[in-house]
């Protein structure tokens, strides 16, 4: 299905009475998380602008928010509709604490890295199995660490939560060093 198709329908959808733009699917999901996720812009400006969709509700099996579905697949046009909406949290943690930040740079989405610090996501908040989102980056995203260096990241921070670690998490300079950067 085109976009302009997808368009249509959600716009459809979503002027008809009693439809509940909130209703969870059986894997716990509002419909608000998958355009987010998959960056359909236009569908997700719809659906905010309807002011009917809780843009924190969390899916269950993952407890993710559509925040954190469009940070992680790179999506910044979407990320930065949802930073402008009252309410979104850019720091909210996934069920295994991934935060947006931490997803991001961990896929090396630097736009969206330096939309979400820009929008005040905190640098050094522990998220995920690596720790912070500098330490998602240690694994060799070199130009992600720069930024979030530019922003106030703690390049000492021990976290995370990869039991081949040392007790209280990684040492950068060796996770940079085993990447060969």
């Amino acid at each position: 299905m085109d976009g302009k198709a997808r368009e249509a329908i959600v716009k459809l959808l979503l002027t008809q009475d009693g439809v509940d733009s909130d209703i969870k699917s059986d894997k716990g999901r509002t419909p608000l998380p998958r355009p987010a996720a998959n960056g359909y812009e236009a569908v997700v400006k719809l659906m905010l602008d309807t002011g009917k969709v809780n843009t924190e509700a969390k899916d269950t099996r993952y407890g993710r928010t559509p925040l954190l579905w469009a940070a992680e697949n790179g999506y910044e046009a979407v990320v930065e509709l949802l930073l402008g909406k009252d309410g979104v949290d850019p720091d909210s943690k996934s069920n295994s604490d991934w935060t947006p930040l931490s997803w991001a740079a961990g896929k090396e989405h630097k736009a969206v890295v330096k939309l979400l610090t820009d929008k005040g996501a905190d640098v050094n908040a522990n998220g995920g199995q690596y720790g912070s989102a500098f330490q998602e980056s240690a694994r060799g995203y070199n130009r992600i660490i720069e930024l979030l260096v530019s922003k106030g990241a703690d390049a000492n921070a021990r976290s995370g939560t990869v039991r081949q670690r040392a007790p209280g998490g990684i040492d950068i300079s060796r996770a940079a060093a085993r990447q060969g950067r």
